[in-house]
């Protein structure tokens, strides 16, 4: 096999591999300035062609990770994100050998919602509202009970090898409130004796077809009043609230979460696409 000739473009913290075919890179690092912020060390992403890349021979391949990782740890990053998507799923061999660590999963289901088909459900119990500034003190507890104290739940951002319990709290807590404050988001609430005890919230996020797509976020409810298809009710109260009359819902769960999957591949939802997220930490020898 001949291989592409790579051709390496570095900007300060960015780094590109383009081959002569492609004008888009074959293999992308670029920094994650949030991330790096808020904890107070250097986050980046590393993108991929996975099918342009493996058109080069295993050595130009392994030359390539070489030089951009190289790069990575002398910049220093100290924390790489790569996604993969599962069509490229013969790369995770070689990601593990590099060093990086499978840490999370995406699978995603698109539904085009028609508003006006839409059935209302309600709760028998309480109401539900759009969020307030005044819910949110009650959202972060609910969010912090049902994800970073919950011991069933794995998330990348709870992982110990990379965050501190106060990181990964803190983390969950700062990601809910930029959210309520993201004029993209819709947040619902139940309330239930003046108290809110459960959550739901959307996010627009790009178009397909023309149609707005809306990705829930994320949703919980208190312990102590699940089960009473708190979900269904927020769900369709934010339906009623688009501003469009036809839309997607881009629901994404994990791998791990096989009731959610069974439900959608049930009701017939269109598979979108499913990834898989590695994280690798700058070695310690060159640290």
């Amino acid at each position: 096999m001949n291989s592409p000739p790579f051709t390496l473009r570095v900007d300060g913290s960015d780094f590109k591999a383009f081959d002569l075919s492609n004008s888009n890179p074959v293999l992308h690092i670029t920094p994650k300035p949030w991330e790096s912020d808020f904890f107070n060390r250097t986050f980046g992403h590393l993108s991929l062609n996975e099918n342009q890349l493996k058109l080069a021979d295993l050595k130009a391949q392994d030359r390539l990770w070489r030089r951009a990782l190289k790069f990575a740890d002398q910049l220093p990053y100290d924390l790489i994100e790569l996604t993969l998507d599962i069509k490229g799923f013969d790369m995770a061999p070689t990601c593990e050998d590099l060093g990086f660590r499978l840490v999370d999963s995406k699978v995603s289901f698109l539904t085009p919602i028609t508003k006006s088909a839409v059935q209302r459900f309600d709760v028998k119990n309480g109401r539900i509202d759009l969020a307030e500034p005044k819910d949110m003190d009650a959202i972060i507890s609910l969010t912090n009970n049902a994800f970073v104290e919950n011991q069933h739940f794995f998330s990348r951002f709870k992982n110990p090898r990379y965050f501190s319990h106060q990181e990964s709290k803190a983390y969950y807590a700062a990601w809910i409130t930029n959210h309520y404050n993201d004029p993209k988001c819709v947040f619902a609430v139940w309330r239930h004796q003046g108290q809110c005890i459960g959550y739901y919230f959307y996010r627009q996020q790009g178009t397909l077809e023309g149609l707005p797509i809306y990705k829930g976020m994320l949703a919980a409810v208190d312990r102590g009043f699940q089960n009473q298809k708190a979900h269904v009710a927020m769900q369709t109260y934010l339906f009623a609230r688009f501003t469009d009359p036809v839309f997607y819902v881009d629901n994404t769960t994990q791998l791990s979460n096989f009731p959610v999957i069974k439900n959608h591949v049930t009701s017939q939802r269109k598979l979108k696409n499913i990834e898989l997220v590695f994280y690798r930490k700058r070695p310690e020898a060159v640290a």
